[in-house]
């Protein structure tokens, strides 16, 4: 799966369009936000794409931050040293696609929800909300496949029914507190 991330706006539309122009099947794409405040992610279900990563968009999350690794989800980390940022995703290094404490690991010895591999058998294609991180997290299936988990930034939960992240006062049970009043 490949992982296309950069600073959102017209570019990001543009080269998602490109994408789909070209036939590749795209999952979609995420607002990210803590360590990489404004930046998106697109997520690609074709193996075949290289990770592209703008050089000039890695170096700004790393500005002004201590070394040290930071989250991009279960599948890849940020290793920032002197303001330069190398991305290190865990399937380029032969390991599997979580990490564990900043290293990649096989996702057996990964606690969760990196380690949990859902069973996408007979599931539609989509996104679905983890209950079992409180929805702060949801994973992808794509033809009967389990493409991995994603996170929120802090402080939301998954809406299914929008496919984004959001504030839980505007999210339905199980995962929010939005109560629907009839007729409104």
């Amino acid at each position: 799966m490949g992982k296309l991330l950069f600073n959102g706006g017209k570019r990001l539309r543009s080269l998602m369009n490109m994408y789909i122009v070209q036939g590749t099947l795209t999952q979609g794409f995420d607002s990210v936000t803590g360590p990489f405040n404004n930046y998106a992610i697109i997520m690609s279900i074709d193996d075949s794409l290289a990770t592209i990563v703008t050089s000039s968009v890695i170096s700004e999350t790393c500005n002004g931050k201590p070394d040290g690794h930071y989250e991009v989800g279960c599948k890849a980390y940020l290793e920032c040293k002197s303001g330069v940022a190398n991305q290190v995703n865990c399937e380029d290094v032969g390991h599997s696609y979580v990490y564990n404490g900043y290293e990649c690991a096989d996702p057996s010895t990964v606690g969760p929800p990196c380690g949990d591999l859902r069973d996408c058998t007979g599931i539609s294609d989509g996104k679905y909300a983890d209950i079992y991180t409180n929805c702060t997290s949801y994973y992808t299936c794509h033809g009967g496949a389990f493409y991995g988990h994603n996170f929120c930034p802090a402080g939301l939960v998954y809406d299914e029914s929008l496919g984004t992240c959001n504030w839980a006062y505007d999210v339905p049970p199980p995962c929010g507190t939005k109560v629907s009043i009839l007729g409104k």
